[in-house]
Formats: C-alpha cells, sequence, structure tokens
C-alpha cells in the first residue's frame, strides 16, 4: 500500500462510480477473503508485512464509503491469525464483522452433499451456523447480502441460503470487475425476488 505508482485513485474512483449507478444498494457485503482480499489462504498470513490486494483494497474503501456492512466469514482454524493480521495493520474498524465457519465440519458436509440425490439441495450445517450469525450480526436478512468468495462451494451455499453470490477470480481477488458483477447479480435477484 506505500507504492508510490499504485493508482489507487482510479480503482477507487471506478467502484464508487459503480456504487452510485446502483438503483439497490446491499444492506450487506459478505466476503470470504481468501484469493479474494489476499493472494492465498488466511493460513498463510502473517501480521508482518501484512496487506490487502491493491484492487480490493480500492473496492473495500468504495464501499466504506457508502457506509455499506462489510463482514468476513473465515475458517474457525484461521480466524485468530486473521483478527491478529487486522487489528497489526489498523483494518479491524473496516470490518463489521468477522464470523466463523467450521472447515473440517464444511469438508464432510461437502462429502456428503456429493451423495445428495439430484434436485434436493441442503445447505451445509457449518455454512448455516456462519449465515445465522452473519443475520444476527449485521441485522439484515440473507436476501439483503452480496457474497463474494473464490470457493465455489461457498458461493453454492450461499445462493442456497437466499444471497445474491459471486465466485471472484483467483487471479484478480476483489476488482472493479467483480464489484460490478456482484451488483449486478444483486440487482437481478432483487428484481427476481419481487416477481418482475
Amino acid at each position: 500500500m506505500t507504492e508510490q505508482n499504485a493508482p489507487k485513485g482510479e480503482p477507487y474512483g471506478q467502484a464508487v462510480a459503480c456504487l452510485h449507478s446502483c438503483t439497490s444498494l446491499p444492506a450487506a457485503v459478505v466476503i470470504h477473503p481468501d484469493h479474494v482480499l489476499w493472494p492465498h489462504s488466511s493460513e498463510s498470513l502473517a501480521p508482518e508485512g501484512f496487506q490487502l490486494l491493491e484492487p480490493a483494497s480500492a473496492v473495500l474503501s468504495g464501499l466504506r464509503a457508502q457506509q455499506l456492512s462489510v463482514a468476513l466469514v473465515v475458517p474457525s482454524s484461521s480466524a485468530q491469525l486473521v483478527r491478529s493480521c487486522l487489528d497489526q495493520a489498523n483494518m479491524t474498524a473496516q470490518f463489521t464483522a468477522v464470523v466463523e465457519f467450521a472447515s473440517d465440519e464444511q469438508q464432510q458436509q461437502q462429502q456428503q452433499l456429493q451423495q445428495q440425490p439430484p434436485g434436493r439441495p441442503r445447505v451445509s450445517s457449518s455454512w448455516a451456523s456462519a449465515a445465522n450469525t452473519l443475520k444476527a450480526q449485521l441485522g439484515s436478512p440473507w436476501q439483503q447480502m452480496l457474497f463474494f468468495s473464490a470457493d465455489p462451494l461457498g458461493v453454492r451455499e450461499a445462493s442456497r441460503l437466499g444471497m445474491a453470490a459471486v465466485k471472484v477470480s483467483v487471479t484478480t481477488g476483489l476488482d472493479v470487475s467483480s464489484l460490478r458483477a456482484g451488483l449486478q447479480v444483486y440487482g437481478s435477484k432483487l428484481e427476481s425476488d419481487r416477481g418482475y
């Protein structure tokens, strides 16, 4: 974040313009940060030298400028490390909540999901538990949340709960294009829910 040549103003301006152009914004943005806010899994974080991906930092600043609630969902195994890194970088205040989910249980549930007959979707208990915590802490229904993740399973689980969910490319992380795609999905879902 200290690079002199980093075009912080441009992506930030694009993110704000993108948010301003939307007629309906989500009440909250939920982020599974691995490969979305930082370029690797949460287990690989280190408080020393911790920083967000540059495009993600600009998008995050844009979201906060709109006073949107922004929450992280992280595996229980790395939640303490994530909190330490955010504290060290003075970024804790940028997030409304940091919610944990049980990653081991999630893997077991994924195996069970694969054995489910088609057409019978079910939400894994670990994701359902995290989502209930999100709903309680953010004070918004899932239908008013926009979820970003690089994990297809996470996107699928969030969609089943009723969130607008978007898969982020691991090569770019959360950039303005991802934000735009997410807002389009949210807008389309809102119209669909209203029966337009």
